[in-house]
């Protein structure tokens, strides 16, 4: 096995990061990016142009493009023109967002500028006086612009000498608490719009600092305006460009509006759905107006974390969309306490335990903008992370096109008019990017429905616990377009719970469903393992208006169980849960991953929970030794106690479990006692471990319980061994296949199956047997399983 860190592997623990939500009471359609003028009917309508010279460079619209040419100057010095937009002004007021777009198709040499701006639509004198927003960019300068030599910024340097033509000018402005937030940036066409130049800068309502000029008058442009385009010719008498030129194409715009997700002011927790691997461990609480995390140090000995998400409201992030997520943290604590913002799926990528979405993590040392377990875009640990953990706010802006997706995140100080501290865009392609940790696996975007998710990592580093682990947030808000629409039914208060394992047969499955309409019976339905139920054919559901109860019981022992929850309401929008369980009876033979045998094919038929260090004894496997080449073979020759502290003689890795917990160890004491449930991982393609036991007499499926972290799939072979146990080279006996898919950290079990995957396959034992678990799968660098035991079920013999 590999050597590597892997419990909760890679930079986070060694430090994993992982790694949203409608609007008000209203679910918003999709925030599609309005096209203003695409320029292909050729007709230029709805443009008012404006010339300082009458005919001097007027644009004209030909050939599906926005031509602007000027000969040079007849005033001898610097001259402009410029077309707007009239036909739609863009109102920009406090808590809205308007995102200006335009392709430069063609521009000229260095005294050729494109110019995108924001002019108000009076008040501030028009296209003339240039008063306003605007991104202006020619070969070897950039600026944002306030008015005519009104800089914000004016970079005339290296990072400014950029190609002109094939790109994108985006201008960016946000009006919040009577400033307006400025951020543009410059995208490659040819790179799939990977960023070539980005900056952010703050008009507050006080007279602001300028890289050139003075600002006067200093209050923010709050107000309607115009999309604007100019040519602006920066004569230079020893350098005459003939003609003077910059070609548009795509005039977009994308207005978005601010709404408070939730701002924790009720003190009672509406719409979270909270996520932990141990039991009631750093559930986040409601209270003084705040959302709080807090975690003693890891049960598991190593990094873990908690989440909540707002499962009540989703979003669609679709092609064409553009979301905004927003969280202030108030308090964190120490250089371990990672507070995590994250866009996660709602279905197919493993939910909060995978870390599978779109993420932006900070602690005091640390900021990494995630993919999933191990996959950072960004892993910043230098100088410039090294920033404040208190009255921040995380921004993750998402913008969804052509089937990429545009990660902008960002950290702002809200004691100081939310100035940017930490800002990097990266863009999510179809196909596999580069990462700065890990492997984009799998490549595609998450172009999905995804929940607004909170999250306490705990780094855990036992040389510097904090007590308690603590991120306090507060402010949840999202950024998107304002629309009417129709609010999803909500399926809450699900029980068992996703992966609950060992229940009682009879133990019913239950859920509640709310709505902003009311409901009706006969569009709730469940599906189990294929059968569809309604409250015609074995539901039941009690409740009137727009809340209602259902239960279904009936169910077997000794089965694994998959459900699907369905959910239509008044206007036909659906609902839907999934979750798995199983009805598993204790007294089945349950092998520990870990148990495996000892002392050259000797073995425990019954073992016992055991504190961790004990032993070793007869009564159960702590840290009893087997002999390599024949209860176990590992492509490693050297224990790390550190990597086996159930086992620490032997190189075979494991780790204390972060699956359900099970009343075996509880009764034993539990962790108070220092008795865990353990797991083997760290897996090499062709490693082994052998499992003799006693089994009544008949015949099985068999269940191997893992979890599959980072990996698409994760396979190992079961075999029957025929040879002698004791002694080297066994031969073996193929039984079939347990095929895991990717579940993050979540544990499921997986059936024994044929090669297919699709047929079960069914095993005669008759008294003492020994079968081998063999891996196929090996773990990726950035990815692992974790096994944790196999389950033997009772079923009729099929003859055959």
């Amino acid at each position: 096995m590999n050597g590597k860190p892997w419990l909760l592997c890679g930079r986070f623990a060694a430090r994993l990061v992982l790694l949203v939500v409608v609007l008000g009471l209203l679910r918003p359609a999709p925030v599609l990016a309005r096209v203003l003028d695409d320029f292909n009917d050729n007709s230029k309508t709805g443009w008012t142009d404006f010339t300082f010279v009458p005919g001097f460079g007027i644009p004209t619209e030909s050939n599906g493009q926005f031509r602007f040419e000027q000969p040079t100057s007849p005033t001898g010095g610097g001259i402009f023109s410029a077309s707007q937009k009239t036909s739609e002004p863009l109102e920009l007021k406090d808590g809205r967002t308007v995102e200006m777009r335009a392709d430069v198709v063609q521009g000229n040499a260095k005294d050729s500028f494109a110019v995108l701006a924001f002019i108000p639509t009076a008040g501030a004198g028009g296209p003339g006086s240039l008063a306003g927003y605007g991104l202006a960019k020619s070969t070897t300068d950039v600026l944002i612009t306030k008015g005519i030599n009104k800089y914000f910024v004016a970079d005339d340097g290296v990072t400014a000498e950029l190609k002109q033509e094939n790109i994108t000018l985006v201008l960016r402005l946000t009006a919040r608490g009577g400033s307006v937030t400025i951020h543009a940036q410059i995208l490659d066409k040819t790179a799939n719009d990977a960023l070539l130049w980005e900056r952010t800068v703050i008009d507050t309502p006080a007279a602001d600092v300028f890289a050139d000029g003075t600002d006067s008058p200093a209050a923010p442009f709050i107000t309607s305006g115009y999309f604007t385009l100019y040519l602006y010719q920066d004569l230079d008498e020893a350098a005459v460009e003939d003609p003077y030129r910059v070609v548009y194409d795509n005039a977009e715009v994308f207005i978005t509006d601010q709404s408070v997700l939730d701002d924790f002011n009720d003190n009672t927790k509406t719409g979270w759905t909270d996520f932990t691997f141990v039991p009631g461990f750093g559930i986040p609480s409601e209270s003084n107006g705040e959302f709080r995390f807090e975690q003693p140090e890891s049960p598991t000995g190593g990094g873990i974390f908690s989440a909540s998400q707002k499962t009540s409201r989703p979003f669609d992030l679709v092609d064409g969309e553009q979301l905004t997520f927003e969280v202030d943290v108030v308090q964190g604590n120490a250089k371990d306490s990672f507070a995590v913002l994250a866009f996660i799926p709602t279905a197919g990528a493993g939910g909060p335990g995978s870390l599978a979405g779109y993420g932006l993590a900070k602690s005091t040392t640390d900021v990494l903008i995630t993919k999933g377990i191990n996959k950072y875009f960004i892993a910043d640990d230098a100088v410039t992370a090294e920033l404040k953990q208190e009255d921040i706010t995380l921004v993750l802006r998402l913008t969804a096109r052509g089937g990429s997706v545009t990660i902008v995140a960002q950290i702002l100080d809200k004691a100081d008019n939310h100035a940017v501290l930490w800002q990097r865009t990266v863009i999510d392609t179809p196909a596999a990017d580069v990462l700065a940790d890990g492997t984009d696996s799998p490549a595609p975007a998450f172009i999905t429905s995804g929940y607004f998710t909170l999250y306490l990592y705990q780094d855990l580093d036992q040389g510097a616990v904090e007590d308690p682990y603590r991120v306090v947030y507060d402010n949840a808000v999202v950024w998107a377009q304002p629309a009417a629409g129709n609010l999803p039914p909500e399926i809450s208060d699900i029980r068992p719970g996703d992966t609950d394992n060992f229940l009682p047969a009879s133990a019913p499955l239950e859920f509640r469903v709310t709505d902003d309409k009311a409901l009706n019976d006969d569009l709730i339905a469940v599906t189990v393992n294929g059968t569809r139920f309604t409250r015609a054919a074995g539901l039941t559901v009690t409740g009137s208006g727009t809340a209602r109860t259902v239960s279904l019981g009936g169910f077997t022992a000794n089965t694994d169980y998959a459900a699907t929850l369905e959910v239509i309401d008044s206007d036909g929008v659906m609902s839907t849960k999934a979750l798995t369980f199983d009805t598993f009876s204790a007294s089945n033979v349950v092998i520990e991953a870990e148990d495996y045998n000892l002392e050259a094919g000797q073995f425990i038929n019954d073992p016992a929970p055991q504190p961790e260090g004990s032993g070793p004894d007869s009564t159960g496997y702590a840290n009893q030794s087997g002999v390599a080449g024949v209860d176990f073979f590992d492509t490693r020759d050297v224990p790390r106690f550190q990597d086996a502290p159930w086992r620490p003689a032997d190189p075979v890795r494991m780790a204390r479990s972060l699956d359900r917990g099970r009343a075996k160890h509880t009764t034993a004491g539990g962790a108070t006692a220092g008795v865990y449930d353990y797991v083997v991982g760290d897996i090499a393609t062709g490693e082994w471990l052998n499992y003799t036991r006693t089994i009544p007499a008949g015949t099985y499926e068999i269940y191997l319980r893992q979890s599959v972290a980072n990996l698409a799939a994760g396979e190992s072979a079961l075999e029957r061994v025929t040879g002698d146990r004791t002694q080297p080279n066994q031969a073996t006996q193929a039984l079939g296949s347990f095929l895991g898919t990717r579940t993050g950290f979540i544990f499921r079990n997986v059936p024994l199956t044929d090669g297919s995957g699709t047929q079960k396959a069914v095993v005669r034992f008759n008294g003492i047997g020994t079968l081998r678990l063999r891996h196929v799968t090996p773990d990726a660098e950035d990815g692992s399983r974790y096994l944790n035991y196999l389950v033997l079920v009772p079923v009729a013999d099929p003859g055959v």
